[in-house]
Protein backbone atom coordinates (compact mmCIF):
# COMPACT_ATOMS: atom_id res chain seq x y z
CA UNK A 1 0.00 0.00 0.00
CA UNK A 2 1.47 3.14 -1.07
CA UNK A 3 2.03 5.95 1.46
CA UNK A 4 -0.38 8.82 0.99
CA UNK A 5 0.92 12.37 1.16
CA UNK A 6 -0.89 14.52 3.76
CA UNK A 7 -2.86 17.49 2.55
CA UNK A 8 -0.87 20.75 2.78
CA UNK A 9 -1.70 22.94 5.77
CA UNK A 10 -2.87 26.39 4.75
CA UNK A 11 -1.79 29.24 7.03
CA UNK A 12 -4.43 31.91 7.65
CA UNK A 13 -3.30 35.50 8.19
CA UNK A 14 -5.79 37.44 10.25
CA UNK A 15 -5.75 41.11 9.34
CA UNK A 16 -6.93 43.63 11.93
CA UNK A 17 -10.33 45.09 11.37
CA UNK A 18 -9.68 48.78 10.63
CA UNK A 19 -13.22 49.80 11.51
CA UNK A 20 -13.05 48.06 14.85
CA UNK A 21 -9.67 49.72 15.55
CA UNK A 22 -11.08 53.22 14.86
CA UNK A 23 -14.12 52.53 16.93
CA UNK A 24 -11.95 51.41 19.79
CA UNK A 25 -9.85 54.64 19.77
CA UNK A 26 -12.83 56.96 19.83
CA UNK A 27 -14.53 54.82 22.40
CA UNK A 28 -11.54 55.07 24.70
CA UNK A 29 -11.28 58.87 24.07
CA UNK A 30 -14.94 59.37 24.82
CA UNK A 31 -14.53 57.32 27.95
CA UNK A 32 -11.68 59.54 29.08
CA UNK A 33 -13.76 62.68 28.45
CA UNK A 34 -16.92 61.47 30.10
CA UNK A 35 -15.13 59.97 33.08
CA UNK A 36 -15.46 62.55 35.89
CA UNK A 37 -16.48 65.15 33.27
CA UNK A 38 -17.70 67.74 35.78
CA UNK A 39 -14.26 68.19 37.29
CA UNK A 40 -12.65 68.36 33.87
CA UNK A 41 -15.08 71.11 32.76
CA UNK A 42 -14.38 73.16 35.88
CA UNK A 43 -10.63 72.91 35.28
CA UNK A 44 -11.06 74.04 31.68
CA UNK A 45 -13.07 77.12 32.70
CA UNK A 46 -10.54 78.02 35.40
CA UNK A 47 -7.69 77.71 32.91
CA UNK A 48 -9.40 80.08 30.45
CA UNK A 49 -10.07 82.63 33.19
CA UNK A 50 -6.49 82.48 34.42
CA UNK A 51 -5.17 82.99 30.91
CA UNK A 52 -7.45 86.00 30.38
CA UNK A 53 -6.37 87.60 33.66
CA UNK A 54 -2.67 87.20 32.91
CA UNK A 55 -3.19 88.52 29.37
CA UNK A 56 -5.02 91.63 30.57
CA UNK A 57 -2.39 92.51 33.20
CA UNK A 58 0.57 92.36 30.87
CA UNK A 59 1.72 95.94 30.07
CA UNK A 60 3.58 94.75 27.02
CA UNK A 61 0.35 93.65 25.36
CA UNK A 62 -1.21 96.73 23.70
CA UNK A 63 -4.14 97.49 21.43
CA UNK A 64 -5.01 100.49 19.27
CA UNK A 65 -8.06 102.46 20.37
CA UNK A 66 -9.41 105.12 17.99
CA UNK A 67 -11.37 108.19 19.05
CA UNK A 68 -13.13 110.43 16.52
CA UNK A 69 -14.27 114.02 17.03
CA UNK A 70 -11.67 114.89 19.69
CA UNK A 71 -11.73 118.71 20.08
CA UNK A 72 -8.60 120.80 19.57
CA UNK A 73 -8.41 123.12 22.57
CA UNK A 74 -6.44 126.29 23.25
CA UNK A 75 -6.16 126.80 27.00
CA UNK A 76 -6.14 130.30 28.49
CA UNK A 77 -2.58 129.84 29.70
CA UNK A 78 -1.34 129.41 26.12
CA UNK A 79 -3.42 132.40 24.95
CA UNK A 80 -1.85 134.53 27.68
CA UNK A 81 1.61 133.31 26.74
CA UNK A 82 1.05 134.40 23.14
CA UNK A 83 -0.29 137.80 24.22
CA UNK A 84 2.82 138.34 26.31
CA UNK A 85 4.78 137.93 23.07
CA UNK A 86 2.47 140.44 21.31
CA UNK A 87 0.71 137.77 19.23
CA UNK A 88 -2.93 136.71 19.00
CA UNK A 89 -4.60 134.00 16.92
CA UNK A 90 -7.10 135.87 14.76
CA UNK A 91 -9.09 132.95 13.36
CA UNK A 92 -9.28 130.40 16.18
CA UNK A 93 -12.12 127.90 15.73
CA UNK A 94 -13.43 126.25 18.90
CA UNK A 95 -15.23 123.64 16.81
CA UNK A 96 -12.06 122.11 15.33
CA UNK A 97 -11.85 118.31 15.86
CA UNK A 98 -9.44 115.51 14.91
CA UNK A 99 -9.24 111.72 15.05
CA UNK A 100 -6.79 110.33 17.62
CA UNK A 101 -5.29 106.82 17.77
CA UNK A 102 -3.94 105.63 21.13
CA UNK A 103 -1.77 102.54 21.59
CA UNK A 104 -3.03 101.58 25.02
CA UNK A 105 -2.08 98.63 27.29
CA UNK A 106 -4.71 95.89 27.30
CA UNK A 107 -5.53 96.32 31.00
CA UNK A 108 -6.46 100.01 30.47
CA UNK A 109 -8.30 99.53 27.18
CA UNK A 110 -11.83 99.79 28.64
CA UNK A 111 -10.82 102.52 31.12
CA UNK A 112 -9.51 105.00 28.54
CA UNK A 113 -12.05 107.58 27.29
CA UNK A 114 -11.82 110.59 24.98
CA UNK A 115 -11.97 112.96 27.97
CA UNK A 116 -8.48 111.79 29.00
CA UNK A 117 -6.99 113.06 25.72
CA UNK A 118 -5.91 116.67 25.15
CA UNK A 119 -5.11 117.96 21.69
CA UNK A 120 -3.66 121.49 21.36
CA UNK A 121 -1.55 123.51 18.93
CA UNK A 122 2.12 123.90 19.79
CA UNK A 123 1.95 127.64 20.53
CA UNK A 124 5.55 127.71 21.72
CA UNK A 125 6.72 127.45 18.12
CA UNK A 126 4.68 130.45 16.88
CA UNK A 127 6.76 133.49 15.90
CA UNK A 128 5.79 136.86 14.38
CA UNK A 129 7.72 138.54 11.59
CA UNK A 130 7.41 141.99 13.23
CA UNK A 131 4.64 143.57 11.13
CA UNK A 132 1.12 144.37 12.32
CA UNK A 133 -0.50 142.67 9.33
CA UNK A 134 -1.97 139.20 9.42
CA UNK A 135 0.07 136.19 8.41
CA UNK A 136 -0.52 132.44 8.23
CA UNK A 137 1.71 129.95 10.04
CA UNK A 138 1.80 126.14 10.20
CA UNK A 139 1.59 124.81 13.75
CA UNK A 140 2.12 121.24 14.93
CA UNK A 141 -0.58 119.50 16.95
CA UNK A 142 0.36 118.06 20.33
CA UNK A 143 -1.57 115.03 21.69
CA UNK A 144 -1.30 114.64 25.46
CA UNK A 145 -2.53 111.62 27.45
CA UNK A 146 -1.62 110.10 30.81
CA UNK A 147 1.54 108.02 30.42
CA UNK A 148 -0.15 104.89 31.76
CA UNK A 149 -2.42 104.94 28.71
CA UNK A 150 0.48 104.80 26.29
CA UNK A 151 1.02 107.15 23.36
CA UNK A 152 -1.47 109.13 21.28
CA UNK A 153 -1.24 110.48 17.75
CA UNK A 154 -3.67 112.64 15.76
CA UNK A 155 -4.53 111.93 12.16
CA UNK A 156 -3.44 115.50 11.34
CA UNK A 157 0.12 116.53 12.19
CA UNK A 158 -0.23 120.28 11.48
CA UNK A 159 -2.88 122.97 11.19
CA UNK A 160 -2.71 126.44 9.64
CA UNK A 161 -3.49 129.43 11.85
CA UNK A 162 -3.76 133.16 11.14
CA UNK A 163 -1.88 135.31 13.63
CA UNK A 164 -1.74 139.07 14.08
CA UNK A 165 -0.19 141.64 16.37
CA UNK A 166 -1.98 141.86 19.71
CA UNK A 167 -2.93 145.39 20.79
CA UNK A 168 -4.74 147.13 23.68
CA UNK A 169 -6.51 150.51 23.60
CA UNK A 170 -7.25 152.06 26.97
CA UNK A 171 -9.60 154.66 28.43
CA UNK A 172 -12.20 154.88 25.64
CA UNK A 173 -15.40 156.76 26.50
CA UNK A 174 -18.72 155.04 25.84
CA UNK A 175 -21.58 156.96 24.21
CA UNK A 176 -25.19 156.18 25.12
CA UNK A 177 -27.75 155.17 22.48
CA UNK A 178 -31.43 155.35 23.46
CA UNK A 179 -34.18 153.11 22.11
CA UNK A 180 -37.76 152.48 23.15
CA UNK A 181 -40.37 154.85 24.55
CA UNK A 182 -39.89 157.01 27.62
CA UNK A 183 -42.39 156.51 30.49
CA UNK A 184 -45.25 158.92 29.89
CA UNK A 185 -44.87 162.25 31.65
CA UNK A 186 -41.10 161.97 32.23
CA UNK A 187 -37.95 163.10 30.50
CA UNK A 188 -34.23 162.29 30.79
CA UNK A 189 -32.14 164.83 32.62
CA UNK A 190 -28.84 162.97 32.25
CA UNK A 191 -27.48 159.55 31.42
CA UNK A 192 -23.90 158.35 31.88
CA UNK A 193 -22.20 154.95 31.62
CA UNK A 194 -20.23 153.59 34.56
CA UNK A 195 -16.83 154.40 33.06
CA UNK A 196 -14.42 154.17 30.19
CA UNK A 197 -13.49 150.83 28.66
CA UNK A 198 -10.49 149.13 27.08
CA UNK A 199 -10.32 147.11 23.87
CA UNK A 200 -8.04 144.09 23.41
CA UNK A 201 -7.58 142.02 20.30
CA UNK A 202 -6.02 141.84 16.83
CA UNK A 203 -4.54 145.10 15.61
CA UNK A 204 -6.83 145.43 12.58
CA UNK A 205 -10.01 144.90 14.61
CA UNK A 206 -9.10 147.02 17.62
CA UNK A 207 -8.08 150.03 15.52
CA UNK A 208 -11.03 149.57 13.20
CA UNK A 209 -13.37 150.74 15.98
CA UNK A 210 -14.35 154.41 15.70
CA UNK A 211 -17.30 154.60 18.12
CA UNK A 212 -18.52 152.62 21.14
CA UNK A 213 -22.12 152.86 22.27
CA UNK A 214 -24.13 151.43 25.13
CA UNK A 215 -27.68 150.83 23.93
CA UNK A 216 -30.34 151.31 26.63
CA UNK A 217 -34.07 150.65 26.40
CA UNK A 218 -36.00 153.64 27.77
CA UNK A 219 -39.15 151.54 28.12
CA UNK A 220 -37.41 149.54 30.87
CA UNK A 221 -37.23 152.64 33.11
CA UNK A 222 -39.63 153.05 36.00
CA UNK A 223 -42.10 155.94 35.90
CA UNK A 224 -40.57 157.88 38.80
CA UNK A 225 -38.24 160.80 39.35
CA UNK A 226 -34.66 160.30 40.40
CA UNK A 227 -31.71 158.11 39.52
CA UNK A 228 -32.04 154.66 37.98
CA UNK A 229 -29.53 152.14 36.70
CA UNK A 230 -30.12 150.23 33.47
CA UNK A 231 -28.02 147.83 31.44
CA UNK A 232 -26.66 149.04 28.12
CA UNK A 233 -25.46 146.47 25.60
CA UNK A 234 -22.12 147.43 24.04
CA UNK A 235 -22.04 147.99 20.28
CA UNK A 236 -18.97 148.80 18.19
CA UNK A 237 -18.98 150.83 14.97
CA UNK A 238 -16.38 151.54 12.28
CA UNK A 239 -15.62 154.86 10.59
CA UNK A 240 -18.49 154.36 8.11
CA UNK A 241 -21.04 153.76 10.85
CA UNK A 242 -21.24 150.02 10.23
CA UNK A 243 -21.57 147.81 13.27
CA UNK A 244 -18.56 145.58 13.94
CA UNK A 245 -18.80 141.95 15.04
CA UNK A 246 -17.34 142.03 18.58
CA UNK A 247 -16.45 138.32 18.66
CA UNK A 248 -12.75 138.98 17.99
CA UNK A 249 -12.46 141.90 20.43
CA UNK A 250 -12.40 141.82 24.23
CA UNK A 251 -14.02 144.75 26.04
CA UNK A 252 -13.01 145.29 29.66
CA UNK A 253 -13.56 147.87 32.39
CA UNK A 254 -10.64 149.69 34.07
CA UNK A 255 -8.61 147.56 36.49
CA UNK A 256 -10.37 144.40 35.34
CA UNK A 257 -9.53 141.55 32.98
CA UNK A 258 -13.07 140.16 32.81
CA UNK A 259 -14.64 140.50 29.38
CA UNK A 260 -17.96 142.34 29.30
CA UNK A 261 -20.69 142.83 26.71
CA UNK A 262 -22.68 145.45 28.60
CA UNK A 263 -22.20 148.36 31.02
CA UNK A 264 -24.40 149.91 33.66
CA UNK A 265 -25.81 153.29 32.66
CA UNK A 266 -27.07 155.75 35.28
CA UNK A 267 -30.17 157.64 34.12
CA UNK A 268 -31.81 160.58 35.92
CA UNK A 269 -35.50 161.25 35.19
CA UNK A 270 -37.70 164.18 36.07
CA UNK A 271 -41.42 164.67 35.74
CA UNK A 272 -42.67 167.01 33.02
CA UNK A 273 -44.96 169.66 34.61
CA UNK A 274 -48.51 169.53 33.30
CA UNK A 275 -48.35 173.24 32.47
CA UNK A 276 -45.29 175.43 32.50
CA UNK A 277 -45.39 179.22 32.36
CA UNK A 278 -42.20 180.42 30.63
CA UNK A 279 -40.63 183.72 31.46
CA UNK A 280 -41.56 186.61 29.24
CA UNK A 281 -39.77 186.40 25.90
CA UNK A 282 -39.02 182.64 26.11
CA UNK A 283 -40.63 179.66 24.42
CA UNK A 284 -42.36 176.96 26.40
CA UNK A 285 -39.86 174.26 25.48
CA UNK A 286 -36.43 172.97 26.27
CA UNK A 287 -33.77 172.17 23.75
CA UNK A 288 -30.93 169.74 24.39
CA UNK A 289 -27.61 171.03 23.17
CA UNK A 290 -25.35 168.07 22.49
CA UNK A 291 -22.11 167.57 20.67
CA UNK A 292 -22.29 164.69 18.21
CA UNK A 293 -20.52 161.45 19.13
CA UNK A 294 -16.90 161.99 18.20
CA UNK A 295 -15.01 159.52 16.10
CA UNK A 296 -11.43 158.47 16.54
CA UNK A 297 -9.39 159.97 13.70
CA UNK A 298 -7.57 157.38 11.66
CA UNK A 299 -4.38 159.41 12.09
CA UNK A 300 -4.39 158.61 15.81
CA UNK A 301 -3.57 154.97 15.17
CA UNK A 302 -0.13 154.36 16.71
CA UNK A 303 2.59 152.69 14.78
CA UNK A 304 3.17 149.01 15.55
CA UNK A 305 4.93 148.68 18.88
CA UNK A 306 3.93 152.14 20.21
CA UNK A 307 1.64 152.41 23.28
CA UNK A 308 -1.94 153.51 22.67
CA UNK A 309 -2.84 156.99 24.05
CA UNK A 310 -5.96 157.63 26.09
CA UNK A 311 -8.93 158.38 23.88
CA UNK A 312 -12.20 160.23 24.26
CA UNK A 313 -14.93 159.42 21.79
CA UNK A 314 -17.83 160.70 23.87
CA UNK A 315 -20.37 163.36 23.11
CA UNK A 316 -19.43 165.35 26.22
CA UNK A 317 -18.06 168.85 26.06
CA UNK A 318 -14.43 169.76 26.77
CA UNK A 319 -15.05 170.04 30.51
CA UNK A 320 -16.26 166.46 30.66
CA UNK A 321 -19.77 167.50 31.77
CA UNK A 322 -22.80 166.02 29.94
CA UNK A 323 -24.87 168.21 27.65
CA UNK A 324 -27.31 170.48 29.48
CA UNK A 325 -30.86 171.55 28.72
CA UNK A 326 -31.24 175.31 28.26
CA UNK A 327 -34.15 177.56 27.56
CA UNK A 328 -34.00 179.34 24.18
CA UNK A 329 -35.29 182.91 23.78
CA UNK A 330 -38.24 183.18 21.42
CA UNK A 331 -36.47 185.87 19.40
CA UNK A 332 -33.53 183.59 18.72
CA UNK A 333 -35.85 180.76 17.74
CA UNK A 334 -37.70 183.00 15.28
CA UNK A 335 -34.45 184.15 13.71
CA UNK A 336 -33.34 180.62 13.16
Amino acid sequence: MSEQNPAPVQERIILPDQNKKGKGFFSRLWGIITNNWVMKLVCLVLAVLLWGFIYSQDDTLTRDKVFTGVPVKLADTYVTSLKNKGIIIADWNDGMTVTVRVRVPQKYYDELTADAITVRPDTGSIRKNGSSSREQVSVKLVCEVNSKYGTAKADTDEITLTIEEYRTRNSITVNVMETGDMPAGYRVVSRSPEGRVSLDGPYSLVYGVRRIEACIDLSSLEAREGTQSVIGGIRLFDKDGNEIDPSGITVTLPNSTRAIDFVNVTVVLERIPEKETPAEGFLDEKVRVEAPAAEIPAAEEPAPGDPAPEENVSGDDASGEPAQEVAVPAETEAQE
